[in-house]
């Protein structure tokens, strides 16, 4: 008998993963996190790839991927109530893929609005506010006053990355009510505004 010829190695292939009963495990306003089954697949051995678009079938548009050993992954940065879908597929050691394994879709949350808006400062013809910073925090804040509580009369707007800001344009009218309110821009979301506050601008000096 001979000696053996040098040796080849390969893979046998990576079987396609299973669907979990509970796939979405954290769903939260920019983020969420899910999870499938390893099948007949190796334990902690196996690579997976797993992608989320807001494309059903993955037909079109750019998907998020993200490559682990685990059979759970998380995906940070999303849009607020946007709807997501996920699939997963197995990767053998030789980079050979299977087919992707259907994970369904989830929502992410509504951005919070901010808390806590109150009026800090009244002049003739501006209204300043302060609020404390929604949950996650916004990249901007939409600070709105108007003379009706619902919102349709003289509107007065302004839009900042801090968490307060002034209303001044359009100027107010001096010695009149306002409502004011705030709401959160989260990745291009705008979540609800807070419940409104009222107040008044002064009155001007008579002649």
């Amino acid at each position: 008998t001979s000696s053996y010829s040098a040796y080849v190695t390969t893979a046998t292939l990576a079987s396609v993963p299973l669907t979990h009963s509970s796939t979405w495990t954290a769903v939260n306003v920019t983020s969420i996190s899910v999870q499938w089954l390893q099948g007949t697949n190796p334990l902690n051995v196996t690579q997976y790839l797993v992608q989320l678009s807001t494309v059903s079938g993955f037909g079109s548009g750019t998907p998020i991927s993200s490559t682990t050993y685990l059979s759970t992954a998380t995906f940070t940065n999303l849009v607020p109530d946007t709807i997501y879908y996920a699939q997963v597929k197995a990767v053998n050691h030789s980079n050979i893929s299977t087919l992707y394994a259907d994970l369904g879709s989830t929502r992410t949350n509504v951005a919070n609005s901010p808390t806590n808006f109150q009026f800090t400062n009244a002049a003739l013809t501006t209204l300043t506010a302060s609020w404390t910073a929604s949950s996650p925090a916004g990249d901007t804040y939409i600070m709105r006053v108007s003379t009706a509580s619902n919102f349709s009369g003289t509107l007065s707007s302004s839009q900042t990355a801090l968490t307060n800001a002034t209303a001044s344009s359009p100027a107010l009218s001096i010695n009149t009510t306002y409502y004011g309110q705030v709401a959160a821009v989260v990745n291009g979301s705008t979540s609800s505004y807070s419940a409104y506050v009222t107040t008044a601008t002064l009155a001007s000096v008579p002649l």
